[in-house]
């Protein structure tokens, strides 16, 4: 249980598994090569983390299915959600429906819907996996996007049912795949209050999108917010953008 300072903490506090995804959790993103995926070793498993979550006063752990370890046996879904509950963390699951570099993370809303019941999370976060044509930064709303997001939306539509049966909210992100417009136009489409989005601080550099304009335009959707930040410099080699603690590089903490 969180106790001491933390516990009068008016907002949870989380963290994405994918933060230790050097250590083989959450999703080895951008590790390919010549067309095949490789996965970090994993030197720590949900069981400690959760432990360690605890200990650095962090009340929800934002996982993916590569933290369950290619288990997601009844028991095995059971035993994590006794023991987040045990310690009275939050879970909530990350989904990708076409993840480029890790398809552990994939998997269909239907199926999603069942773990995270069966886990007890309170949130389910989509990443879409939604392709735009180049120059991306002139490619919001266009076709293409247009129709891949018009039949990922009928998709959670079919799913409301579920989604209110399981009490789940939903999260849709801009994860270096959508622009915040289309984020926005697919919660407005769905237009149900279990449905809203996730902000990325950093992903909307992706999408050749302004930080602060992303995040003003989608905090009132979001239930769930990914803080992250990169440095972005230049040196003779070219210009590169390198992970940063939040709020130390190319953003402040917003309103």
């Amino acid at each position: 249980m969180i106790t001491g300072k933390h516990a009068e903490r008016k907002f949870k506090l989380g963290m994405h598994t994918y933060t230790l995804h050097l250590s083989g959790l959450g999703e080895s993103w951008g590790f390919q090569s010549e067309g095949k995926t490789f996965a970090f070793e994993k030197v720590i498993n949900l069981d400690k983390l959760m432990d360690m979550c605890v200990e650095e006063g962090i009340e929800v752990i934002h996982m993916t299915l590569v933290d369950l370890d290619d288990d997601l046996s009844d028991k095995h879904l059971a035993e994590v959600k006794e023991k987040a509950e045990r310690l009275g963390l939050d879970l909530e699951l990350n989904i990708s429906f076409n993840a480029p570099s890790d398809p552990r993370v994939n998997c269909t809303i239907e199926e999603s819907l069942e773990i995270a019941h069966k886990l007890g999370c309170k949130l389910v976060k989509y990443s879409t996996d939604v392709e735009h044509p180049h120059p991306i930064s002139h490619s919001c709303m266009c076709p293409e996007a247009m129709e891949q997001m018009a039949k990922i939306v009928m998709d959670f539509k079919k799913n409301i049912p579920t989604i209110e049966k399981y009490n789940l909210k939903i999260a849709i992100e801009n994860h270096c795949d959508l622009f915040a417009d289309e984020v926005i136009w697919m919660v407005e489409q769905l237009n149900h209050p279990l449905i809203g989005a996730c902000c990325d601080t950093i992903n909307s550099l992706m999408m050749a999108e302004g930080i602060k304009d992303c995040v003003d335009k989608m905090a009132p959707y979001c239930y769930c917010v990914h803080f992250c930040d990169n440095r972005v410099f230049a040196d003779p080699d070219g210009t590169h953008s390198l992970a940063a603690p939040s709020a130390t590089a190319m953003w402040t903490w917003c309103r």
